[in-house]
């Protein structure tokens, strides 16, 4: 990833008793390219009124879901969505998680292991399967970690609205990321005609993003923007 995750400015907020939600999606493709795989970032601050007034909001991510249970003993299965999973699952971590109402549990790991890609998670906090059964489906939230400035890596919000060049010249801009099983996704609009052309976000069609210019330089296979 380039830059530090907390960049983003969310803005003051002038209206009291409000709620600032901003929600990206960020799905990892390594080697090439990549958005980061911590997914929903989102700025949530809830204000009252006068004390809050003006306070900045906070930015948080998904970094996985409850699947379902596992056995008898509480165990859950658990879909991160996060690239840095030995620092966001571990032994002894407290996780943040709400349910579908909102409601939030914080839960500690109390072990874990790898399981068909997933994880299977204990939590200290849920000593049976019918206790497990109560976690279906919650998701777990956590705020952003220090990331290496000189990591290869984009967050989505980082991409759209980039302009698209081609040759030299201006083609497109960035409108959309779509994340498939085998590659990241650049939805394009061309400025000739509006047209919506997807582009892999790999190396050898993608070879350089300037976030400082807002640009990405583009050199697809012959055929590719005709589509």
């Amino acid at each position: 990833m380039n830059g530090n995750p907390e960049k983003l400015q969310i803005g003051q907020v002038v209206k009291c008793a409000t709620t600032v939600r901003l929600t990206f999606f960020h799905v990892g493709t390594p080697p090439s390219h990549y958005t980061k795989r911590e997914q929903d970032s989102r700025a949530t601050s809830e204000l009252g009124c006068p004390k809050a007034l003006g306070r900045m909001a906070t930015m948080e991510y998904r970094i996985g879901r409850v699947v379902k249970t596992h056995g008898i003993k509480g165990e859950v299965v658990v879909d991160p969505t996060t690239d840095d999973l030995d620092q966001r699952f571990y032994v002894g971590a407290v996780l943040t998680g709400r349910a579908g109402g909102g409601k939030e549990q914080q839960l500690t790991i109390q072990s874990m292991r790898p399981h068909q890609g997933r994880l299977l998670v204990k939590f200290e906090e849920i000593p049976d399967r019918t206790a497990g059964e109560s976690l279906r489906g919650m998701q777990f939230f956590a705020p952003p970690l220090e990331h290496d400035p000189e990591e290869d890596g984009y967050y989505d919000h980082e991409l759209e609205g980039l302009a698209v060049i081609h040759e030299g010249t201006r083609v497109g801009e960035v409108t959309d990321i779509t994340h498939g099983p085998a590659a990241t996704l650049l939805t394009v609009t061309m400025d000739e005609d509006e047209r919506d052309v997807l582009i892999p976000l790999v190396d050898a069609i993608v070879p350089e993003i300037n976030l400082g210019e807002k640009t990405a330089t583009i050199t697809p296979p012959d055929g590719l923007l005709d589509l």
